[in-house]
């Protein structure tokens, strides 16, 4: 499975649609709010097997799914 399909499967279940999201669709807007925030973070987390700094933490890195694409990938790189 590629990288955008297992962030966009854990932002699915965060914000709890079912439909596919866009690399650059405005999650707030599908209703991402601080506890379906808190959720994907657990999510990704899982999924990846990596673990977010605080400093990483703020509304900008988890906005779009492409934002947070390319914190997973900082993330993957720096633990492996």
């Amino acid at each position: 499975m590629k990288l955008y399909e297992r962030i966009n499967k854990c932002v699915m279940e965060a914000l709890e649609v079912d439909k596919s999201i866009s690399m650059v669709e405005e999650l707030m807007g599908l209703g991402m709010d601080s506890l379906s925030t808190v959720k994907l973070v657990i999510l990704l987390e899982d999924e990846f097997n990596i673990k977010f700094n605080d400093d990483e933490l703020f509304y900008e890195n988890f906005s779009t799914i492409k934002k947070i694409e390319m914190l997973v990938n900082d993330r993957v790189e720096e633990e492996n």
